[in-house]
């Protein structure tokens, strides 16, 4: 009697066992409990070489392995002051991104996100009006000059963003600053693009042989690119768009409109999230200009957002957006940046829809804190999981110390970045036109960081609407019915 009490109470505990290992491998199967994976999340860097004039001749003169000595040195005593005549003739809204602040800013969030397996960088490495600051500091120099002078800053800072990232892959889009003949202006083929195209290629680590020859043929045509990624992502692929062709003020380098290279991007994007479909591939598209509403301009220009005029969007219109709520199931992120701030969004579709993050600058142009972001990432299933923001302390890099923001999963009180979680963290903000919940106010302080007041603290409401809304009539259905009586 004893001995089968015994052996009942062992058969017991070994089905308490198996119970517990069952539930423990279903655990370690999901999703959201898949170890994560550490990545750098970068935008508008818009370094400015121009600083100290006195320098800049011996810059266009000098390969750029020597640029970092050259910018190191001590400005002149009178650089500030020619600065500032030639930030004066330029019409210069402010002051861009000194090669400190991108040193200071590349190495924070090396330490802040330790064993990083792969970096992506949403556009604009060079300085706001760089054709004007290059013709006024030396006025003698050809148009080809300024090409070339400017597609080696872009790749100066791509060498040093690979430099403090060794050996892991940098994915990089270009910004509507990124040309070599005057902002938003690019051409088909542009020169711009054949002169960029090795460094883009260079960060394309563990590629395949036959993508990185296609990625050479397709940025060198309009400046996108597709292919699997590395750095421990399965099955995932990126695309990389140039939207610059897709913004409304987009001419080529004669001043006219140009409409090929946005009907290329359109239809590259399309394929590709086509055969993606067929391949079973989760897809990240990786841009600048986010499908949208530009708040800033929307809102500094509407008295009424109900009755008066029309929304800004980024692009010129709906196209991006269009095309890309037609693959709710492939794309897991879109990843954009060119407002500066710090946002997050979501193009509605059925079945859920895409979740889109906008990364805020290191430039500080617009009054902003430099600021950079720190992500973990579901390898399987290609989730952005969690995110970190970090802001500097100054806008020099001299002396700057690094802090952290916020987080988004313990700010917003969700597990994960995905369409899901982000359709039910809208659907509060939305519920609090007052913006009092924690959650709201956290969007409201860290949309723009550093600056004060924070300038969602007058449109809240509307700003809840455009989160999910990126078109008049969507807007106009969420906010203006709430107004009235």
């Amino acid at each position: 009697m004893r001995i089968r009490k015994i052996g009942l109470i062992l058969l017991c505990c070994s089905m308490l066992f198996l119970s517990d290992a069952i539930g423990l491998s279903a655990q370690m199967a999901s999703p959201r409990n898949q170890a994560a994976v550490n990545a750098v999340l970068l935008s508008d860097v818009h370094l400015d070489p121009f600083l100290d004039p006195s320098k800049v001749e011996r810059l266009q003169a000098s390969p750029i392995g020597q640029w970092d000595a050259i910018l190191s040195e001590p400005n002149a005593p009178d650089a500030a002051e020619r600065n500032a005549a030639v930030q004066k003739a330029c019409g210069a809204r402010g002051l861009d991104s000194s090669y400190a602040l991108m040193t200071s800013t590349l190495a924070a969030a090396k330490a802040q996100a330790a064993g990083a397996r792969f970096v992506m960088v949403g556009g604009d490495m060079l300085v706001h009006q760089f054709d004007c600051h290059f013709k006024t500091i030396l006025p003698g120099k050809t148009a080809a000059d300024e090409a070339e002078f400017a597609a080696r800053t872009a790749n100066f800072v791509m060498a040093s963003i690979d430099k403090t990232f060794p050996g892991i892959p940098i994915y990089s889009a270009l910004g509507n600053n990124d040309v070599g003949c005057g902002n938003t202006k690019l051409n088909v083929r542009d020169p711009f693009l054949t002169g960029t195209v090795d460094a883009v290629l260079h960060g394309l680590r563990g590629a395949r042989p036959a993508e990185l020859r296609q990625a050479r043929l397709d940025y060198t045509e309009a400046g996108y690119y597709t292919l699997r990624m590395g750095g421990a992502m399965r099955g995932t692929r990126l695309i990389v768009i140039d939207d610059t062709y897709l913004l409304e003020k987009h001419y080529d380098c004669t001043g006219a409109k140009e409409f090929k290279g946005g009907e290329e991007q359109l239809a590259f994007l399309t394929r590709e999230l086509d055969r993606a479909k067929r391949r079973g591939e989760h897809v990240w598209v990786l841009g600048h200009a986010a499908p949208g509403v530009n708040t800033f301009d929307t809102f500094s220009k509407l008295k009424n957002m109900c009755t008066d005029g029309q929304l800004t969007q980024f692009l010129r219109d709906d196209s991006l957006a269009k095309v890309m709520q037609r693959y709710p199931a492939q794309i897991r992120l879109g990843l954009f940046a060119h407002s500066h701030m710090d946002e997050l969004r979501l193009l509605p579709a059925a079945g859920g829809g895409v979740p889109v993050k906008i990364l805020s600058s290191i430039s500080p142009v617009n009054g902003n804190l430099p600021a950079f972001v720190t992500a973990k990432v579901n390898p399987r299933t290609a989730t952005l999981v969690d995110y970190t923001l970090y802001t500097g302390s100054n806008v020099t890099g001299a002396a700057e110390d690094w802090t952290r923001a916020y987080r988004f999963g313990e700010s917003f009180h969700e597990p994960d970045f995905s369409a899901r979680s982000l359709a039910e963290l809208v659907g509060r903000l939305q519920a609090d036109p007052a913006a009092e919940s924690p959650e709201s106010q956290a969007l409201v302080k860290f949309y723009g960081p550093g600056i004060t007041p924070s300038p969602l603290e007058t449109i809240w409401p509307a700003f809840a609407c455009l989160v999910n809304h990126y078109d008049e009539a969507g807007f106009k259905a969420c906010f203006c019915k709430a107004e009235k009586p």
